[in-house]
């Protein structure tokens, strides 16, 4: 992963921040707080020089304002559990993100499953971890949808692992199948869901709110290596959490 350099403007401390862990003590929980990273540190001091909002403005930022409209959520479900998975590089250091909406407004954060791995093996964590929150909520009578940018790992619970089970999780042939061991144990989660449970792919990087903060949250459970997959407490703000690792 590319090194960056953090610019706070408004924040607890002001400055340019080598890490990111660093920086979001800064502002996490910070009314106000104003900041952005940066590819190299001429460009983050030369940010810093100046007004944050000529910066913010003139760099590739990403317009989550603009973009978050253009997807609806399903008014059918009452729990959205958006699922995403990454990896730097791949193979390397991997982790996955969760973003859990009910009745279309955000209501938790998860990350963490920090592993050398692949994207698979961090899209896959990702899903059966929305899996086994999703049998939470439905004990509680609410109908979930769980959304991921991963058609593999869509397609490896919807229609391919009924056939590799039969083929004693193989590809068959004595073909090898990837991440066996994983999936496996994921769809024997799966078979526990009732039919209600409405597992869909939903693109990637095209700014979509609930998929854009998992992916927020697998660069952080990178950057800290948070192993276990633990609840988010870090920032609440959608604009602040969407400026992670902002290009």
């Amino acid at each position: 992963m590319a090194k960056k350099y953090y610019v706070i403007w408004e924040g607890r401390n002001k400055g340019i921040f080598e890490d990111w862990p660093t920086a979001q003590k800064s502002v996490a929980g910070h009314k106000g707080a104003k900041f952005k990273g940066f590819e190299s540190r001429a460009l983050a001091e030369a940010a810093f020089s100046q007004a944050p909002d000529k910066s913010i403005a003139t760099s590739k930022s990403r317009k989550p304002a603009k973009k978050r409209a253009a997807f609806v959520l399903d008014e059918n479900f009452d729990i959205h559990i958006f699922c995403d998975g990454g990896c730097d590089p791949n193979p390397g250091p991997a982790a996955s993100g969760i973003a859990v909406y009910q009745s279309g407004s955000i209501i938790a954060k998860y990350h963490g499953l920090y592993h050398q791995g692949t994207n698979n093996t961090a899209e896959l964590n990702a899903l059966h971890q929305a899996m086994q929150l999703a049998k939470d909520f439905l004990a509680q009578g609410l109908k979930v949808q769980i959304l991921s940018d991963s058609s593999y790992s869509v397609k490896a619970m919807t229609q391919w692992a009924q056939s590799w089970q039969r083929k004693n999780w193989t590809r068959g042939k004595n073909e090898v199948l990837a991440n066996a061991e994983l999936i496996k144990k994921m769809y024997a989660c799966y078979q526990e869901l009732p039919e209600e449970v409405n597992i869909v792919h939903v693109k990637g990087h095209s700014g979509v709110e609930g998929n854009e903060i998992a992916d927020r949250m697998c660069f952080v459970a990178m950057q800290n290596r948070v192993e276990d997959f633990e609840e988010y407490l870090g920032l609440e703000s959608i604009d602040e959490l969407l400026a992670i690792n902002a290009d």
